[in-house]
């Protein structure tokens, strides 16, 4: 690269002015050689992407670290079809994620869920044709089909052939923290086979705010590779009566705002710093 070259990619980095502009055809058919007349966009761009990696992703696809502060605001419902890295999702949440709009998404096929910035996504209006031809749409309708049993219902199998198990835990409130035991056989699971145990935990919010430090722990489980978790939102307070039956219980219990029961978790989960392990 010529010395005049280096200086336009230098002042182009400082004052965020470029002397010229190129389309992205003619970005494409440039040499490397002419790196220095590249329009000041692409050279930003490109500079925040080697140096933080890739932009559409908030927290990489690894976990996020317990002790990172970040800010969450106007968390809202949608539903809608979009596109993103060639793959087809669905954009269930919409937030500010540390002042950037931010999408929760969830593969129509494999069902993964991730949090994209929201300008990455290609999204258009949900139709049932978009539902019906993927897997998470079967599996919708046919978790909300009639008949509706009050317990055991939902989803209960996949829609493919398979020997494995899964393991859900659930985090209802209660008077202990986490069962250290059963998570200790899971680490040596874990390190036995030297790859991540996976695990569905189901969290609600009056458990975490009894038992962050436990919370805190299993994040670091989950970061150190140990654990591969699909985290569930098993509502806020998770009302239960043990004398109640079961159509006043849980959800279903007179004045229960399910509203906030659904949206108070997500919001208000795990924000303090440090971990450390449990109490057995």
């Amino acid at each position: 690269m010529t010395q005049k070259k280096k200086k336009e990619v230098y002042r182009c980095l400082q004052s965020g002015q470029s002397s010229k502009k190129y389309t992205p055809a003619t970005l494409l058919s440039e040499s490397i050689d002419n790196l220095g007349i590249y329009s000041c966009m692409f050279i930003v761009s490109l500079f925040i992407s080697l140096a933080f990696g890739n932009t559409c992703l908030p927290f990489g696809s690894g976990a996020v670290h317990p002790s990172h502060q970040h800010s969450l605001g106007q968390y809202s419902t949608t539903f809608l079809n979009c596109s993103y890295d060639n793959k087809k999702v669905f954009a269930l949440r919409q937030m500010n994620l540390n002042n950037v709009p931010t999408s929760l998404v969830v593969d129509a096929e494999n069902l993964e869920t991730q949090l994209i910035t929201s300008s990455c996504l290609s999204c258009t209006s949900l139709t049932t044709s978009d539902l019906v031809n993927s897997s998470y749409g079967r599996l919708l309708e046919s978790a909300t089909s009639a008949p509706y049993p009050l317990q055991n219902d939902g989803i209960v199998s996949g829609n493919v052939n398979s020997r494995n198990v899964s393991l859900t835990i659930d985090m209802c409130p209660s008077q202990k923290g986490i069962s250290q035991n059963v998570y200790n056989q899971i680490v040596n699971i874990a390190t036995s086979t030297q790859s991540a145990f996976p695990v569905g935990i189901a969290m609600t919010q009056r458990w975490l705010s009894r038992y962050r430090d436990h919370f805190l722990w299993l994040k670091e489980l989950q970061i150190s590779g140990q654990l591969k978790v699909v985290w569930i939102n098993h509502s806020a307070n998770h009302f239960y009566d043990r004398n109640l039956p079961l159509e006043n219980n849980f959800l279903l219990a007179p004045n229960t705002d399910f509203i906030n029961e659904v949206f108070r978790l997500p919001q208000n989960r795990g924000r303090r710093h440090g971990a450390k392990p449990p109490s057995p």
